[in-house]
């Protein structure tokens, strides 16, 4: 009973769960990429998008300290409520939010 308790938690904390399936844990290089694409074209210090001056909310993802920082609020908004990006302009894809997700689920680590 204990070692199938501890299974569990063991699975919980290295795996991602999208819809029914069980996806790995990301790496830190992975999520990057998925935030440089998709992220931070609005979320920078000087954004390229021309829509916004500043950095939406001021929140901004351009290095691994700001990513971790910011973690938990891009899981929400992106992995679980879906409005981030903004009216999804930058096409992120479900495989993209899976992969946030599960790298953020699996500790966040940056290194």
């Amino acid at each position: 009973m204990i070692a199938l308790a501890a299974a569990a938690v063991y699975a919980a904390a290295t795996c991602h769960v999208a819809g029914q399936q069980r996806i790995p844990p990301a790496t830190y290089a992975e999520a990057r990429a998925v935030v440089d694409r998709r992220c931070v074209p609005c979320h920078a210090r000087r954004p390229s998008n021309r829509a916004f001056p500043i950095p939406p909310r001021g929140i901004v993802l351009e290095n691994a300290e700001d990513l971790a920082r910011n973690a938990e609020r891009v899981r929400v908004r992106a992995v679980v409520e879906r409005t981030m990006p903004l009216a999804n302009l930058s096409g992120m894809t479900q495989e993209e939010r899976d992969i946030l997700g599960s790298w953020i689920e699996s500790s966040a680590a940056i290194r």
